[in-house]
């Protein structure tokens, strides 16, 4: 399902073709994989974003000014205590190298019993500074949930 609304046409862009190409590179390539990306139902609500929105967050702006609209999903918070680039919590940018690993061996066939949904959760403890900061003490406990062929057993 695609949903949301957008500034582009619905006919300067076909969405079905997006999600379904977007799908293939993924992976999901056959029902026996969990989704077949070229007989997959594409159900599409996408429509038109407010002209004011629109106006406000991009007309007449540089590439650099422009906002985000009214998007409304976001995800954790900046943080230094791990990477002064990035600004991510220590534990979101493991759990993300995790998958990325595991996205990586399957598209590479190092790993062939991989299928492409996954997650990962990395827990970390934290030892306060006496500045009042905190940083990453150690990591103790680490879960990867993956797809994987029906062949493969839990040990």
């Amino acid at each position: 399902m695609l949903l949301g609304e957008v500034s582009v046409s619905k006919d300067k862009l076909d969405f079905e073709a997006v999600a379904r190409k977007v799908c293939n590179e993924v992976g999901f390539t056959s029902e026996e994989i969990g989704l077949d990306c070229n007989n997959m139902q594409v159900i599409v609500n996408v429509h038109a974003q407010d002209a004011n929105i629109a106006g406000a967050v991009h007309e007449g702006k540089s590439e650099e000014d422009m906002g985000a609209g009214d998007q409304g999903l976001m995800f954790g918070y900046a943080t230094d205590e791990w990477d002064k680039e990035t600004l991510h919590p220590y534990s979101h940018v493991l759990a993300n190298q995790i998958c990325e690993e595991m996205a990586i061996q399957r598209k590479n066939g190092v790993t062939p019993w991989l299928r492409p949904d996954c997650k990962s959760q990395v827990i970390v403890e934290y030892e306060k500074l006496p500045n009042g900061g905190v940083k990453p003490k150690r990591v103790y406990n680490i879960l990867i949930s993956t797809q994987h062929d029906p062949s493969v057993g839990n040990e």
